[in-house]
């Protein structure tokens, strides 16, 4: 993965919600880190789920994406595939770029 901007198109009616969207990821991040430490799979299965639900809503797609696959891998305990799934979730929110689009009214 390159540290290329992943440039992102956001309706201006849910701008305001995108920064505090994106600090929960970070500290999603942080608690499945932890969670891994501690192989608490379930936790790491929950994030991913909600993860999984979330991202669409807001317009970033690969947040869900990377949920579904965080959220199978902690079902596997799959160390390798959480590892993974954790690096492309950081790699994601560090390479965010945000555009605002006027909504049409």
């Amino acid at each position: 993965m390159s540290g290329q901007p992943i440039e992102i198109w956001i309706d201006e009616d849910i701008a305001d919600l995108i920064p505090g969207y994106l600090e929960r990821r970070e500290e999603d991040l942080a608690t499945i880190t932890t969670a891994f430490q501690q192989g608490d799979f379930e936790k790491i299965q929950n994030i991913g789920h909600s993860l999984k639900g979330s991202g669409g809503g807001y317009g970033l797609q690969m947040i869900s994406v990377i949920g579904r696959h965080l959220e199978e891998s902690a079902a596997l305990e799959d160390i390798d595939c959480i590892q993974l799934c954790r690096y492309q979730l950081q790699h994601y929110l560090n390479n965010l770029v945000i555009f605002i689009k006027p909504c049409a009214r």
